[in-house]
């Protein structure tokens, strides 16, 4: 089996839509509408797992000004938002507890990071039950939050980036340990560029 990372077409969009709206309650999953018309605007921000190029888990976000997660930041993508938000990260149920979406997370990071320079943070959104996930993907927690999102609890989530002058940035792997590589800035014309179809990471299945 051939796997692989990278960013989704517009074909795509039907599956993920299909994959979140299992993945999460009526309450709180996406629309496909929604999704749809994210990607239009935010194809860069949209990164998926592939297995034999079929989807089976993603991620998705926008950008925004602004150091917190609000209903506005939700509704509203700036292009040039310093600051990302996620808005989705689910696996299909016959893929869970593989490390697959903690693998995904991890590349979305290094995407940014080297890709997409004006980006300065990430933040999301989760319940507390997934607090320790996001923290082994280095990211900190901030605050509950109150937004119209569904019945239960939300905690806010941030990563930071170093700035690129002069400074190393540490890239996370798609590894579940602790290890983890860094490059230094003269280096970050070696990654992909965002919107490219080619593959930001392939996997074999040993």
């Amino acid at each position: 089996m051939r796997a692989e990372i990278r960013c989704l077409d517009p074909a795509d969009v039907l599956r993920a839509h299909k994959i979140a709206k299992e993945a999460y309650p009526a309450e709180e999953a996406p629309s496909r509408e929604n999704l749809a018309n994210l990607h239009k605007v935010a194809c860069d921000l949209f990164l998926g797992f592939f297995e034999d190029d079929k989807l089976v888990a993603f991620i998705c976000g926008s950008r925004y000004h602004g150091h917190h997660v609000t209903n506005e930041s939700f509704e509203t993508h700036l292009p040039n938002g310093e600051t990302v938000i996620i808005h989705c990260l689910c696996t299909h149920r016959s893929r869970r507890r593989r490390g697959i979406a903690l693998a995904l997370l991890r590349t979305f990071v290094n995407h940014l990071q080297v890709a997409v320079p004006i980006t300065r943070r990430i933040l999301l959104l989760c319940h507390a039950y997934h607090i320790p996930v996001f923290t082994r993907a280095g990211f900190v927690f901030v605050d509950e939050v109150q937004l119209c999102l569904g019945p239960r609890k939300w905690y806010e989530q941030e990563y930071i980036f170093f700035s690129a002058n002069n400074e190393t940035m540490t890239l996370f792997t798609e590894s579940d340990d602790a290890f983890s590589e860094t490059i230094t800035p003269s280096e970050l014309s070696t990654w992909p560029s965002s919107g490219s179809r080619s593959s930001i990471m392939s996997i074999r299945d040993s």
